[in-house]
């Protein structure tokens, strides 16, 4: 039997719209009885049901890249995911373009990763800049995410961000072509910045 949906209200203003908060149960449940498409490019950020930007070309060479690097250095000491969802609260569920995760013997077939399993969020930025920095940084640091980078596409560089202090990144690095980083809890992992956008094959 399908429960029904429980999304919470927030009351407005005398004379402004009420707010409706959909929970992540909710979002499943949607897509269960066929108000959500299973494969719609969407996202539940703060209870809202966001719409993702269109993969582009650039985009998306860019997560090969940094995935093919990525997969390559970290061995048995991540779970490396491509575009998957990561449940962080009773709210949000936002689908980061790559994670490393904590390693499990059982995977993640029986429930989804959640904010204490990432080891790193990855977010892709071709044409969503301003809203991975407004947005996304301060739910993975609110969530309590470790680290966060942001791949600037059109400026060719990385953002990194770590060091969780009240529930805010203090701790902010920006690298370029010519430098490399690595994750705050994978010291031993190096992606040199070049490379995400210059491919060498090999």
């Amino acid at each position: 039997m399908v429960q029904p949906m429980t999304a919470e209200t927030t009351m407005g203003a005398e004379g402004e719209l009420e707010r409706f908060r959909w929970t992540v149960t909710d979002y499943h449940r949607m897509v269960e009885v066929g108000l959500l498409d299973a494969d719609a490019r969407v996202e539940l950020i703060d209870g809202e049901i966001v719409r993702m930007a269109p993969i582009g070309l650039l985009h998306a060479d860019c997560v090969n890249r940094i995935g093919v690097r990525l997969a390559r250095a970290v061995g048995d000491d991540a779970y490396l995911s491509f575009g998957n969802p990561v449940r962080l609260s009773q709210y949000d569920e936002p689908q980061p373009d790559l994670m490393l995760l904590a390693p499990r013997s059982s995977g993640y077939s029986q429930h989804a990763p959640g904010p204490e399993d990432v080891l790193l969020a990855i977010e892709v930025s071709d044409s969503t800049l301003r809203t991975d920095l407004r947005i996304k940084v301060p739910l993975y640091a609110r969530t309590g995410v470790a680290e966060v980078w942001v791949i600037d596409v059109e400026n060719e560089r990385l953002l990194a961000f770590d060091q969780l202090e009240a529930s805010t990144y203090v701790r902010q690095r920006e690298a370029k072509a010519g430098t490399a980083l690595s994750p705050h809890r994978l010291p031993t992992l190096s992606i040199a910045v070049a490379d995400i956008f210059n491919w060498r094959g090999g």
